[in-house]
């Protein structure tokens, strides 16, 4: 069983990552901790990249606030509905790679990754390349869930991210889930270990 490097299809295989619906209190809850910390307070020529942005909904929250926003996939499905549905004058859709992201080094005021690190081939590239292109003044709002949440939350599978890769591939099978378990979740401290650097910077919140 050959696993692809990529979830190039992730919003046609989950619908639910275009739901306005379902993605609305999401949104609300990234603009509130994003105002409470003051991150929201830019001078006036600003950048925010929304990593993973799907169909676009975090992204076209921030068009409001930013000088500039743009929002990047792999998805071209989804990227295509972000393009249709939200669209704003300050506001640009890319099909590109979170491991080679498109943006000059020191270049960004805020990134979004929200439950994105999972889904990438080597999540360490992309939170180097997060730093990267991050300002010393950027901020990164990560939102990312545990491997030991007993339910797993792409699938709703119990303990499935506790398992082997191996015998999650056939639990997935087995339940109907699909053929392979792609998503590569950490426990609390592999994720502090990811984002040590931005810890240390004040970096991220």
């Amino acid at each position: 069983m050959k696993i692809p490097e990529y979830q190039k299809d992730l919003s046609l295989s989950s619908p639910i990552l275009l739901d306005k619906e379902y993605k609305k209190a999401k949104v609300m809850k990234m603009l509130a901790i994003l105002d409470d910390t003051k991150v929201l307070d830019r001078p006036e020529e600003s950048l925010a990249v929304d990593v993973g942005c799907s169909g676009g909904l975090f992204t076209s929250a921030l068009a409001p606030r930013f000088t500039s926003v743009a929002g990047i996939d792999i998805d071209p499905h989804a990227i295509a509905v972000a393009s249709n549905e939200n669209p704003a004058d300050n506001l640009t859709y890319l099909l590109a790679d979170s491991q080679e992201l498109p943006f000059p080094d020191g270049s960004v005021d805020l990134i979004i990754c929200n439950h994105v690190y999972e889904h990438v081939p080597d999540a360490a590239v992309l939170f180097d390349e997060i730093w990267r292109v991050l300002k010393p003044s950027g901020i990164c709002y990560l939102g990312a869930a545990s491997r030991l949440i007993p339910v797993e939350p792409h699938y709703h599978l119990p303990f499935l991210s506790w398992l082997p890769k191996p015998l999650a591939h056939r639990y997935m099978r087995v339940t109907g889930k699909g053929e392979y378990y792609y998503e590569k979740l950490r426990t609390y401290w592999g994720i502090r270990r990811l984002t040590s650097k931005f810890v240390k910077a004040g970096s991220w919140i």
